[in-house]
């Protein structure tokens, strides 16, 4: 996983412009970004986004990790020189995509642009910062390793238990020598990771998991430097305390986070509230649909709607909402959606779940988006009472159902 940030080596302008609008969903969204973003930075930003790359040529301590594997540890004496030239004569440090030319190449080039105007370097700098970010998005390997499904119960002085499943997953480049030559001295065992995990568990002493999920995320860092970024998922398990000392588990909905951090901080924070079951018998309807010769599905001007509900969220600024300043309770975006359900009367699911969405930014002002993941469990009506229609007894459905979703954003 490459973010933002390590695309463009650091919290540039650049970088800020690109997810002012949110977390993009794909590194090509990111990329279209970033030269959409180009136009409108001003000419300190411009400055500063190009001052922000490593010189070419850079000793090898100063580089980030990336920027070393691109470039090489080899050091010319000749592109200092030009590099110190070519700053002096136009305020800003010039930056190529290498693009795995050697650097003999590159003096050749650099000296070929001090003959240009300063406002061409710029163009041509902040073009090759896009295409160098470009490179990085669009690598054709990925490192990801990590431990899943981690259970924890915590005995907790408000909560009773406060308890839960944890995911770890570890990115970064510099474990790809455990893939291509077997050398194992830079990875963390993932059973090490589950231990760590209990640890921090037990060392955690707050009750929100997006505050766990931030807490394990930023230990992992501190306790292991060979971590570039990680991605923490935590799913509760929730129960019911009848005193004390007396639980039982419940198999309703439950609270889910999904954080991803690196050591410039958290860059991504997804929230939901998972495995919502909602049936309501009347008030909702199906009709006016497409039809043509293979459909055999009658249209319903009110019908019982049996959904199956995953709700998600996003924070317009992920690093602030995890310290706790802007997080909205779950059980509140569980409350407005019921509601919604409950008297909404829909047209069809997609009808609902929009109704949903619109509710929920309306009403709850610190969210930037909403997000439903739903199927269609729609029961079968097998008999109606001749006596009174409201009567009926209905099936479970055939295992074949409709699923909808929708994102809405600010």
């Amino acid at each position: 996983m490459t973010t933002v940030e390590q695309a463009l080596e650091g919290a540039t302008p650049l970088a800020q412009k690109v997810t002012a609008g949110g977390a993009p969903r794909s590194a090509e969204e990111m990329i279209a970004r970033m030269w959409a973003a180009l136009p409108i930075l001003t000419e300190a930003e411009k400055v500063a986004t190009l001052n922000a790359h490593p010189r070419i040529g850079e000793r090898p301590d100063q580089m980030s990790a990336r920027s070393l594997q691109e470039q090489g540890a080899d050091v010319l004496p000749e592109l200092d020189r030009l590099n110190a030239e070519y700053e002096r004569k136009f305020g800003f440090r010039f930056v190529v995509y290498v693009n795995r030319r050697p650097k003999s190449e590159i003096v050749k080039v650099l000296q070929d642009r001090l003959q240009r105007s300063r406002e061409e370097e710029m163009a041509e700098g902040l073009s090759a910062i896009v295409n160098i970010a470009a490179d990085r998005l669009r690598a054709t390997s990925e490192i990801r390793y990590g431990k899943h499904e981690i259970a924890f119960y915590r005995t907790h002085p408000s909560r009773v238990l406060f308890a839960g499943r944890v995911s770890v997953d570890v990115f970064g480049d510099n474990f790809m020598p455990a893939y291509t030559e077997g050398d194992n001295r830079e990875v963390v065992a993932t059973d090490t990771m589950k231990n760590f995990v209990h640890a921090m568990a037990l060392e955690y002493d707050g009750d929100r998991y997006e505050g766990l999920a931030a807490f394990l995320g930023r230990k992992f860092l501190e306790h292991y430097p060979q971590m570039q970024s990680l991605r923490i998922t935590v799913h509760e398990l929730p129960f019911q305390a009848h005193s004390d000392r007396l639980l039982s588990p419940l198999d309703g909905d439950y609270e889910t986070v999904e954080l991803d951090l690196d050591r410039q901080g958290v860059h991504g924070l997804r929230c939901g509230r998972r495995n919502l079951k909602l049936i309501k018998l009347t008030g909702s309807a199906f009709r006016s649909f497409a039809r043509d010769e293979f459909t055999t599905l009658p249209e319903v001007v009110d019908r019982p709607l049996y959904i199956w509900l995953d709700v998600f969220w996003r924070y317009p600024d992920a690093g602030r909402a995890v310290d706790g300043s802007t997080l909205v309770e779950s059980g509140k975006v569980r409350d407005v959606v019921q509601k919604t359900f409950d008297d909404f009367v829909s047209m069809s699911i997609q009808h609902l779940v929009y109704e949903m969405g619109q509710r929920l930014l309306a009403q709850l002002p610190e969210l930037a988006e909403v997000s439903f993941e739903a199927q269609n469990r729609l029961w079968d009506t097998v008999k109606v009472s001749d006596g009174d229609p409201r009567t009926r007894v209905y099936s479970d459905p055939r295992p074949a159902h409709g699923v909808i979703g929708l994102t809405l954003r600010r």
